[in-house]
């Protein structure tokens, strides 16, 4: 199967050509087409099959998801992880609503902008989970902070563009739990006691 280069791999090839052109010149294309090449080694993985997902909206809907068990299982050799949830959809828009409630808190408590605050909050929490969930991630990252001792300028521009590309909306609910938690532990201990409205309580479930 052949292997392609992650989302994460792209949006930093783009920067980086962005940043190395302007500052080196045209001239310097041979040491960058080097350097991407060595970060692609590190992104190339191989195809995962992806799985299944059935919104229960109605009785034919469920039928065909039962379908679709018993074959996977009768196909698989592997032990298979079936996952029963509310809809994501609807807890994806509950949960980034409660969390640029929490920037907007923070951000007129602290005296930043909501923008500051988001950017200082995925550099401190969503970072790490990513490098820990998602090995291309980590792969990039490791192949960037190896720039650190040669170029810290560069590094800086670097890192500060991943900063701002990197999305909450690539996150699963399990990961901006955890990201919402550990927001939720800095600001208490920052004195800050973040708002939960009723109607978003669920969410925190």
């Amino acid at each position: 199967m052949t292997a392609t280069p992650s989302p994460y791999a792209l949006f930093v090839i783009k920067i980086w050509i962005r940043t190395y052109h302007s500052r080196q010149g045209s001239s310097s294309w041979i040491g960058l087409i080097a350097n991407l090449n060595l970060l692609m080694g590190c992104w190339m993985t191989k195809q995962k099959a992806r799985p299944l997902y059935f919104r229960l909206v109605n009785d034919e809907v469920r039928d065909n998801c039962v379908k679709a068990l018993f074959m996977a299982q009768q196909s698989s050799e592997e032990v298979l992880e079936v996952v029963i949830q509310p809809e994501s959809r609807k807890r994806s828009l509950a949960t980034n609503r409660l969390y640029w409630m929490w920037v907007t808190q923070a951000a007129n408590e602290w005296g930043d902008t909501k923008d500051g605050v988001h950017h200082n909050f995925k550099r401190r929490f969503l970072l790490k989970i990513y490098y820990r969930d998602d090995t291309q991630f980590a792969a990039m990252c490791d192949s960037i902070k190896a720039l650190e001792t040669l170029d810290s300028q560069k590094y800086r521009d670097i890192s500060g563009e991943v900063i701002n590309l990197t999305s909450t909306t690539k996150a699963t609910d399990k990961q901006m739990g955890e990201y919402l938690d550990d927001i939720y532990r800095f600001c208490y201990a920052q004195g800050l006691f973040l708002l939960i409205p009723d109607d978003l309580a669920w969410v925190r479930d």
